[in-house]
């Protein structure tokens, strides 16, 4: 059976999870590094443990190493969820503040057409 909370047990392992989900092609390592923003290291150590539990696919290809997420791997339904689900809501979130947004720049500009008028009336 497949332990999610350590799929998801450090920081690395989540950033490097969601950065090889949104890739459409396998990627070195030191690019998942700079797309996750974090050190080579870190990002070294969670592939590695990645690798060997099978949820990311390591191959070679001319003298670099790739990586990208097993779809095959019985969690890829899962992380796949609950990426989605992930970016379902930060989508939502930036709709929320600005829509906020939207509505305090309408109330100034009615505002200030207020006062144009007044001020064309004078």
């Amino acid at each position: 059976m497949i332990d999610l909370a350590e799929i998801f047990s450090s920081k690395a392992r989540t950033k490097v999870l969601r950065t090889l989900y949104y890739q459409a092609e396998p990627i070195p390592l030191r690019h998942v590094a700079t797309i996750s923003d974090l050190p080579v290291f870190s990002i070294q150590c969670a592939l590695k443990a990645l690798v060997g539990e099978k949820i990311i696919k390591r191959k070679k290809r001319k003298k670099y190493t790739l990586f990208s997420l097993n779809e095959d791997h019985p969690c890829y339904q899962f992380l796949s969820k609950v990426f989605h689900l992930e970016m379902t809501s930060c989508l939502q979130a930036d709709s929320d503040q600005y829509h906020k947004k939207a509505k305090s720049v309408l109330a100034f500009a009615a505002s200030a057409r207020r006062l144009f008028r007044q001020i064309k009336k004078v």
